[in-house]
């Protein structure tokens, strides 16, 4: 598509900001601050090793937590133009270096979070894009690192990768103002701004032509560089990528030669005027840097070279750089469970409360049923099963309780009677689920959404003591990505709710489209949609859960949380905001809903109901009084089992009696006769430990699978899993419920939402803005007692820096994210990916091509056992004979359990792959390699990304595979998930005074890794069952 003409938007920037860096002393001075000072003395690095590859050798010194590498992944520089200095962004951090090579000097704290390097054509400034308030800015440097400068100042909007003109009065860079990514240019000198392209297209990575009348970029996703007259704004396709090829960074020299990465699957190659210079290098996706006219300055293969693109040899030359890294010590005390523990407890995982149109009685969600309660008395449980019951709103007459539930197969709307004590079911809907309904206004119909995030609508008639269905479900709004529940006008013309509206489409490669949660209104006939912000332009409603819209009953207001409050925004019938947005209260709030009368809020905060105006002027506490208790089987279980793997010997042993009492292992005997009396015959079986998915989102997925997700994780041997980034309460919840045995399911340590920053994508995200918003979730997490704490993309190193040292000094748990730096830099636990999507627009923990180097490694081993979590997204280790026949495949809701069969109907034998030229592989190498260095591997499966139970079977057949020994790999789903939890004195092996957590399976898995998914039975805390105990609660349904 040909550029359109350009507007040249200009503003004055509101400030140009010298920044102070925070953290360690840089010895520089710093404009501003009045003061200089000294150079920090640079910590003692340790000696080289010896051996061939440094990363498989531990680095440790007396300090226990400092790193010193030689190599680094992605990492970019940039030369100054007498090419006596360089500047290397390695991690996070600037350093500088002679131009020769040498030991690094660093000159940035970690907090600015700096990239995208480029030295001035004066060498008097360097340029950078840094993130320290949250939104990527460009700023200027001394090459020593003193008078830092921010030159853009955007609260809202990125701007990236600068890069300058020939004589240095301009900044080129990228930037999404406007929704999607365009060329812009900033006068250094004014600090003025305009916008150069204003296209429909992503338009990235500036680099200046040498005569200064064009600049190259970017566009199409990588497909295409074009170049673009600045005076008359208008552009030409310089290269336009093959099938399978994506441009990652450009430079433009100085006799006009353009150079560039090409990334085509394994490869990543440096070419000139489309000739290919490099050949068997990892060439990084950072913009090379033309030194001279006729040589490169880049990185590849974890080192910084030069090559001369002119001589015939082609060799290219190493720069070799040291750089020192501190790593904070994981040294807090942990967690304590009490899984004996049997006292009553009070239940705080209260799950989408309503208030009655009365205001007179609540109706939620609690251990794993639906409940009404007259406010002031005890609750009354409405239903009382095993199936999974979720989201009750209210009839406008106050008789009638809509709620979903699984108990025919799938999730379908019901309808209680709170006057004879019976249900009703609404849809029948075959294959699919119908979860969030809401009654209309007149309570003639009922909107909901499906399985894909479409809206329905569905009459319903009342007669009585009979509620029915009237008609066939209406499709009000098509399919979008995981929305928040609908909200209906008082007219019953309108639906609002929750949607994600993304910034920019750049990086949608990597699935991400970040954006803030908008409300859309809907007419309910016609289909029409608006979108419109919860009050200021770029504010975003908590999360698409159960934080609103919910639209008064008088039409009046729209409530919702935003920055972790509640507000009412003024608004017309048709949704359309009136007025300003007020809050009316200052705690953390979740779940609010209206009385009928429109005057108060019911809402959640930190476990409490409580109600409050909606003006804000009063609020009362809503006492539940609510108790659960811990249940675990009583009496002795006798196991004779032909073999055992107690998840610590590298081999089986036989003929084991296992004794339990309760849910505790009591003895543990090898080499034994059948037991006298009763006992379970597992002789011809093997017995492993409880297996964990230690990166779960099992909440985000529960309204649609329902109780079928506990028990296929049960079906497929996982006995733990661990949410990584949960809707809260949900996530209470599951806890409560399970440990109360309301629910067959694995044990759960659970989480609340992830922390995010300025933007979000995810329906578990929340945007945290400020300081004082973090204190708001992080009281929740304290009073919700979460096991773990994750911060998520757009989080900036400070905040970051905050939530972990929350995470270990006030709940004592692990604290990780995506990200190796600053993540690990900052004291996290790990990363809770190998291979990591980012805000950087590259990762720091692979190359394009999956190739991790000497950091990576030395990152997650040096000092203090941090740890990784395997998430492989690939199905093609799982055969489709795997599945045939397999009844398992029954407790898999109906969609997905054609997706699975569909994802590997092609399967029949493993990848071939015997030059590791795969992600897949290389991840794995990576896997291996931090375990070979002491490094901890977690396995897990980022459902519901992938698919319950069978996906961790998908990431521990490639582990070995690729390197890694069976030993190994059924490590990294028992032993190490434990351990890195801090519970592995009750879980994680099998011995005496365990927790009786363990799988049963057809075969050796020491042997074979396969087998590990032939399994036969369950037993978690004590409890065993066959497949044919998890298969009875829904086969009969199904059929």
């Amino acid at each position: 598509m040909p550029d359109k003409k350009a507007s040249h938007r200009q503003y004055r920037l509101t400030r140009r900001r010298q920044l102070g860096l925070l953290g360690t002393a840089l010895g520089a001075s710093v404009a501003g601050c009045g003061s200089t000072s000294t150079p920090a003395e640079q910590p003692t690095r340790n000696s080289p090793t010896d051996t061939e590859n440094p990363s498989e050798t531990p680095n440790t010194n007396e300090h226990g937590n400092q790193v010193t590498v030689t190599s680094g992944t992605n990492i970019a520089v940039t030369g100054s133009p007498d090419g006596e200095t360089l500047i290397l962004d390695h991690a996070g951090i600037l350093f500088r270096l002679p131009g020769d090579g040498g030991e690094a000097e660093r000159i940035t704290d970690l907090e600015l979070e700096p990239a995208y390097p480029a030295y001035g054509p004066d060498g008097e400034r360097v340029a950078f894009q840094g993130y320290a308030d949250g939104v990527y800015d460009i700023y200027t440097m001394a090459p020593d690192g003193s008078n830092i400068e921010q030159l853009t100042d955007n609260p809202h909007w990125d701007a990236r990768e600068p890069a300058w003109s020939a004589d240095g009065s301009t900044i080129a860079f990228a930037s999404d103002q406007g929704m999607g990514y365009d060329i812009w240019l900033l006068d250094v000198a004014t600090g003025e701004v305009s916008q150069l392209t204003d296209t429909d297209a992503e338009n990235y990575l500036p680099t200046w032509s040498p005569d200064g009348s064009e600049i190259a970029y970017i566009t199409e996703t990588g497909n295409t560089i074009k170049a673009v007259s600045i005076e008359e704004n208008t552009s030409r396709t310089l290269y336009t990528a093959g099938e399978g090829e994506r441009f990652r960074a450009l430079s433009w020299g100085p006799n006009g030669d353009l150079a560039y990465v090409q990334v085509a699957g394994s490869e990543a190659d440096l070419l000139v005027d489309g000739e290919q210079v490099t050949a068997n290098e990892d060439v990084f996706p950072l913009p090379p840097h033309w030194q001279s006219a006729n040589e490169l300055l880049y990185t590849a293969d974890g080192k910084i070279k030069t090559r001369d693109v002119t001589a015939e040899s082609g060799d290219a030359t190493d720069i070799p750089f040291t750089t020192t890294f501190d790593l904070p010590t994981l040294d807090y005390e942990r967690k304590s469970y009490e899984f004996d523990q049997r006292n009553e407890q009070a239940v705080t995982g209260i799950q989408t409360p309503a208030l009655s149109p009365d205001g007179d009685r609540v109706a939620f969600i609690a251990l794993n049923d639906l409940w009404t309660m007259e406010i002031g008395e005890q609750p009354t449980r409405v239903t009382e099963d095993q199936y999974y019951q979720t989201a009750p709103a209210w009839h406008p007459d106050g008789r009638f309780l809509a709620y979903s539930s699984d108990k025919a197969g799938t999730e379908d709307v019901y309808a209680y009677d709170t006057e004879t004590d019976s249900h009703h079911r609404i849809t029948s809907l075959k294959d699919e689920a119908a979860i969030k309904a809401t009654w209309a206004p007149d309570g003639s119909e009922l909107a909901f959404q499906n399985q894909n995030g479409a809206t329905f609508t569905i009459g319903v008639n009342v007669d009585n003591d009979t509620v029915e269905a009237d008609g066939e479900p209406r499709t009000v709004l098509g399919a979008q990505f995981a929305p928040g529940a609908p909200t209906w006008s008082a007219n019953g013309q309108t639906l609002a709710m929750t949607v994600n509206v993304p910034f920019t489409e750049r990086f949608t490669p990597s699935g991400r489209l970040f954006g803030t949660n908008q409300i859309l209104t809907v007419d309910v006939d016609s289909g029409e949609t608006d979108i419109h912000p919860p009050g200021e332009e770029f504010a975003s409603v908590a999360t698409r859960n159960n934080d609103g819209p919910v639209w008064s009953p008088d039409g009046q207001y729209m409530a919702f949380v935003v920055e972790s409050t509640l507000r009412v925004m003024p608004v017309d019938e048709n949704g359309d905001p009136t007025g300003q947005t007020r809050e009316i209260t200052n705690e953390v709030t979740d779940g609010p809903s209206w009385s009928g009368d429109s005057e108060w809020l019911l809402y959640l905060n930190n476990g409490q109901l409580k109600k409050v105006r909606y003006d804000g002027t009063e609020t009362q506490d809503i006492p539940l009084q609510l108790t659960y208790q811990r249940q675990h089987p009583d009496g002795r279980t006798v196991v004779y089992v032909g073999g055992m793997w107690d998840g610590k010997d590298a081999e089986l042993k036989e003929d084991v009696t296992i004794e339990i009492a309760g849910n505790r292992i009591e003895r543990v005997e090898t080499d034994t006769e059948p037991p006298n009396g009763q006992y379970v015959d597992a002789s011809e079986l093997t017995v492993i430990p409880g297996l964990w998915d230690g990166h779960n989102h099992q909440t985000y997925s529960e309204e649609l699978f329902g109780a079928r997700q506990g028990l296929v994780n049960l079906a497929y041997g996982v006995t733990t899993t661990v949410d990584r980034a949960a809707f809260a309460y949900h996530a209470v919840h599951d806890r409560e419920a399970n440990a109360a045995n309301e629910r067959i399911a694995p044990r759960y340590f659970m989480t609340g939402e992830l922390l995010d920053g300025s933007r979000t994508m995810f329906p578990t995200n929340r945007m945290v803005r400020s300081s004082d918003q973090l204190e708001l979730e992080l009281s929740r997490a304290r009073e919700l007692e979460y096991d773990s704490l994750k911060t998520y993309e757009r989080l900036n190193a400070t905040l970051t820096d905050d939530v972990v040292e929350f995470a270990h000094d006030e709940l004592g748990v692990p604290a990780g994210s995506h990200y190796v730096v600053p993540g690990l830099q900052l004291g996290q636990n790990g990363t809770t990916h190998m291979d990591e999507f980012s805000r950087f627009g590259f990762s720091r923990a692979e190359s394009a091509t999956n190739q991790s180097y000497e950091d990576y490694v030395q990152f997650h081993t040096t000092g203090d056992r941090r740890w990784t979590i395997t998430t492989f997204f690939d199905n093609s280790f799982i055969l489709s004979e795997d599945l045939e026949d397999d009844p398992r495949l029954e407790l898999f809701p109906p969609w997905r359990r054609q997706g699975l069969l569909a994802a590997t109907a092609n399967n029949e034998e493993y990848p071939d792959d015997p030059d590791c030229t795969s992600g897949l592989c290389r991840n794995v190498g990576g896997a291996k390699r931090i375990i070979d260095n002491g490094g901890l591997v977690v396995a897990g499966t980022d459902v519901p990304l992938t698919y319950n139970g069978v996906e961790l079977h998908a990431n521990l057949r490639p582990m070995v595979e690729y390197g890694l020994s069976e030993h190994e790999a059924l490590l990294t789903a028992t032993r190490f998930a434990a351990e890195h939890q801090g519970v592995d004195d009750d879980l994680g092996t099998i011995e005496a005074g365990k927790l009786a957590d363990m799988v049963f399976v057809d075969g050796d898995p020491l042997e074979d890794i396969s087998t590990a998914m032939n399994v036969q039975m369950t037993m978690t805390d004590g409890d065993l069952y066959t497949i044919d105990d998890l298969l009875d609660l829904f086969v009969s349904n199904d059929s």
